[in-house]
C-alpha cells in the first residue's frame, strides 16, 4: 500500500517552492480528477510566489526578512499538507491517481502478525544416498524457518534453520522413513508447526 509522502515538510524554503510548483501544475493539468481541491490551486500558488520573493529578500536581508521568509514557508506547507490530504481521500487513497496529483508516494510499512503454519511440505530427492531436499510455500514476513526430523517411531528431533522454504537434509539412513516438520520465525516469534510429513529415505 501506498500514501503521500510527507517529506515535502522537511525541504528548505526554496526546495519545497520547486516541489510545490510542480503539484500545483499537475494538479491544474487533472482539474477533472480533481475538480475543487482545497485550499484552491490558486491560493497556493499565491502562496508561494509571496514564498520566493520572501526567499530572495531574506537572502540579503535582516532578522525580519528571516523570520517573513519562515512564516510564509510554514504556511506553504501546510497548505501543501492540507491539499494532500484532500488528494488522498478524493480518490480513497489509490496510488495511480495519487500519482496524476504530483505528490510523491511512499510505501507503508505492513505490520506482519503472527507467522501462519507452513503448508505444502513437498520432497525430493538428490543424487546422493542419504539426502532429502524438503520444500514448501514460502510465507510473507518469516524472517527463518525451523525445519525439524527424526526417524518414525523416536522421540528425539534434529532441528535446522533455514532463511527460504527449502533446505537439504543430510546423514539419513537409506531404507528407513522418517518425518518431518516445519515452522516460521518472524518478529512475533514462531508460529504453528506444518502437519508432519512422512517420507523415505532412499
Amino acid at each position: 500500500m501506498r500514501r503521500i509522502s510527507r517529506d515535502f515538510l522537511r525541504l528548505s524554503p526554496k526546495d519545497v517552492a520547486v516541489y510545490g510548483q510542480v503539484v500545483e501544475g499537475k494538479m491544474t493539468q487533472e482539474s477533472g480528477l480533481y475538480p475543487n481541491p482545497t485550499p484552491p490551486i490558486g491560493t497556493l500558488a499565491t502562496t508561494r510566489e509571496a514564498l520566493e520573493a520572501a526567499y530572495t529578500s531574506a537572502e540579503d536581508g535582516g532578522l525580519v526578512q528571516r523570520q517573513e521568509r519562515a512564516a510564509l514557508e510554514d504556511i506553504y506547507k501546510q497548505q501543501l499538507l492540507q491539499l494532500s490530504d484532500y488528494v488522498a481521500m478524493h480518490v480513497s487513497n489509490d496510488a495511480a491517481l495519487m500519482e496524476r496529483s504530483g505528490f510523491t508516494l511512499t510505501k507503508i510499512r505492513e505490520k506482519v502478525g503472527p507467522m501462519p503454519a507452513v503448508t505444502d511440505l513437498r520432497i525430493s530427492y538428490p543424487a546422493l544416498s542419504g539426502e532429502m531436499i524438503l520444500r514448501w510455500l514460502s510465507i510473507y514476513g518469516a524472517q527463518t524457518f525451523i525445519v525439524q526430523h527424526k526417524e518414525v517411531g523416536t522421540q528425539d528431533w534434529t532441528t535446522t534453520n533455514c532463511t527460504r522454504a527449502k533446505v537439504k537434509v543430510s546423514n539419513l539412513e537409506p531404507g528407513k522413513k522418517y518425518v518431518f516438520r516445519v515452522a516460521a520465525i518472524g518478529s512475533e516469534g514462531q508460529g504453528p508447526w506444518s502437519q508432519e510429513f512422512q517420507a523415505m529415505a532412499l
